[in-house]
């Protein structure tokens, strides 16, 4: 198994995986999910001649969620228990009182109702916000800078515009960067098939590259004895307990009956209590063909997950977890999970 480090820095405004406002109206979201991240490199291989078809056919790279940066520090997603300040806008991890009260929300925040600078009745939750450490360890929201972008589509029959063809964009500005991390199960195999490089190069990623969105510099860095070195430490924890804390980094996908929810097969256990952020769907285009693929409902990222260690022998089998996924969703980059000490 080899973990590359994936480093994007927009060059141009870029809309990924827009939602629609009104049918003129498109904002970006502010993540670049696994998905959209394998689709660019896989499709930009293709164009240079490269047979891809071995990976879209049966895929092992594990494409993580791009997040960004805030300068050199790395952002992630609040969990639900992440509250802020509504007037110094401090925010407080809650999840250590939580754990004590062995995860009985209700009786660990019955007396919560003051931020630690004694405002009463003035936090709330920013589960699902991108949140980073600062050097001093304060828990910081973070926001992207966005611009607007509009273009004028041409009405086929006439090759001139007309009404209603204005579109307006909401995209994430240029110069932001966003670092991912991408896993290959065949100790290098299939990521040298795409013929990367070591050398930074150019990518257009998301949508609207015809109208000059979405142009990125990609740099491609093995990191596997030192990523592997990180989270072993990290990890040690997790071979005492009991009970595990799993957070979301991406859209989390399992359906039982007809309620969206995490199958306990994905956590090789049972899932005792889970705590969501809200209700997402993903969706893409098919590698093979470009139709697009259905949508599928899943739980939002930063939601938190807490399970029995049934099925984990040690501190490979969490790594590996963290890695590869959890279930077979993981290859279009979600289920991507990782374990709190908390």
């Amino acid at each position: 198994m080899k973990v590359y480090q994936v480093d994007l820095e927009l060059k141009s405004p870029t809309l990924i995986t827009y939602y629609s406002l009104t049918s003129n109206l498109s904002n970006s979201v502010d993540v670049i999910n696994g998905g959209t991240i394998r689709g660019a490199l896989l499709n930009k291989a293709r164009s240079e001649g490269i047979e891809v078809d071995k990976e879209v056919r049966e895929p092992k790279i594990r494409f993580h969620p791009a997040y960004p940066r805030s300068g050199d520090l790395q952002t992630f997603p609040a969990h639900p228990f992440m509250y802020k300040c509504k007037v110094c806008k401090r925010i407080t991890d809650l999840s250590s009182l939580l754990a004590r009260y062995n995860w009985n929300v209700e009786e660990a925040l019955r007396d919560k109702f003051k931020c630690e600078e004694g405002h009463m009745y003035t936090l709330n939750s920013i589960g699902g916000s991108l949140i980073y450490y600062s050097e001093d360890r304060t828990i910081r929201e973070f926001k992207h800078k966005y611009v607007s972008v509009a273009s004028v589509a041409k009405a086929p029959s006439t090759g001139a515009s007309e009404r209603g063809l204005l579109y307006n964009y909401v995209c994430i500005a240029p110069g932001s960067i966003f670092s991912s991390i991408a896993v290959d199960p065949e100790d290098g195999e299939r990521m040298n098939s795409l013929s990367l490089g070591a050398k930074p190069f150019s990518l257009y990623i998301g949508r609207g590259g015809s109208r000059g969105l979405g142009h990125a510099e990609v740099k491609v860095t093995e990191i596997t004895h030192s990523f592997i070195e990180k989270r072993t430490k990290k990890l040690e924890h997790a071979e005492k307990r009991e009970n595990i804390l799993w957070l979301a980094r991406s859209g989390v996908f399992g359906i039982s009956g007809t309620d969206i929810i995490p199958e306990p097969s994905l956590f090789h256990g049972k899932v005792i209590k889970y705590w969501s952020t809200g209700t997402v769907f993903a969706s893409g285009f098919s590698l093979l063909n470009g139709w697009p693929k259905a949508r599928m409902p899943c739980i939002n990222r930063g939601s938190l997950f807490l399970t029995k260690t049934i099925g984990y022998d040690g501190v490979e089998d969490y790594l590996e977890a963290e890695l590869m996924g959890c279930g077979q969703f993981s290859t279009i980059g979600l289920n991507i999970m990782e374990v709190l000490d908390a």
